[in-house]
């Protein structure tokens, strides 16, 4: 499947909302597998299904191995010869997401970092909101304030791929120093802090990310659960893409 930051010339088109109902923890490993790839939940299964209707496999080797690992995250224990048989239970009734009685929320702090082969100062902009746009493939923000999308303090911008939305603000922003942060919330799922450092190392750059993130409910919880698992799957996929982008 391509991902995101290939050199093919994008194509245009009309994407509309769909309201399919599919089975949850089967949602959720779709979903974590989006994360780990840096693409949209729509942009994976549109590759999916383009692939699926060629009679080839949407994924390679690494990418079945992450399926794996997120299958065992959520208790995915379908198969292939489940299609087509999965009858639907009556849904239960459940309290307000947060609000549970005993509910816990969990707490993960993610940090790592890699390599690029490229000067400190022209790697800090592809780490901001328009800089992104450049190489993550469906990445395309909302600029509420300022409309320009140009980095600052208080910057406004909203995201939302899969049904999921999530709302952005800068916290901090240094180009000088080659730093930024972002608070961002995925209402009645998940809240936190991400925090990018580029700087100098030998003739390239050394690329530093942190993730500090808390659940706001049961599904919120395991999403975060499965993001730690893939973190280092994530930043690595993140290298990859853009150094495709920086070869095109």
């Amino acid at each position: 499947m391509a991902k995101k930051g290939t050199a093919e010339a994008k194509l245009r088109v009309e994407r509309v909302q769909t309201g399919v109902r599919m089975e949850k923890r089967l949602v959720k490993v779709l979903k974590g597998l989006a994360e780990v790839l840096d693409m949209t939940l729509g942009d994976l299964l549109e590759g999916i299904v383009l692939h699926a209707f060629e009679g080839k496999a949407p994924f390679g080797a690494k990418s079945l191995r992450s399926i794996e690992q997120l299958k065992d995250v959520y208790g995915l224990d379908l198969d292939a010869g489940s299609s087509h048989r999965l009858v639907e239970a009556a849904a239960p009734t459940e309290p307000v997401a947060g609000t549970a009685p005993g509910f816990e929320a969990r707490r993960i702090d993610c940090e790592g970092s890699f390599l690029l082969d490229l000067e400190p100062d022209r790697a800090f902009p592809l780490f901001t909101p328009l800089g992104e746009m450049g190489w993550v493939e469906g990445w395309d923000p909302d600029f509420l304030h300022p409309s320009s999308g140009e980095l600052e303090v208080d910057q406004v911008f909203v995201t939302g791929g899969g049904g999921a939305t999530t709302l952005w603000t800068v916290v901090d922003q240094d180009p000088d120093r080659r730093r930024a942060a972002y608070l961002r919330v995925t209402p009645g799922s998940r809240l936190g802090r991400v925090a990018v450092q580029v700087d100098g190392e030998g003739l390239g750059s050394r690329i530093s990310v942190r993730y500090v993130l808390t659940g706001l409910s049961p599904e919120g919880n395991a999403e975060l659960e499965a993001f730690e698992a893939s973190y280092g799957a994530m930043l690595d996929q993140w290298r990859i893409a853009i150094e495709r982008y920086l070869a095109a």
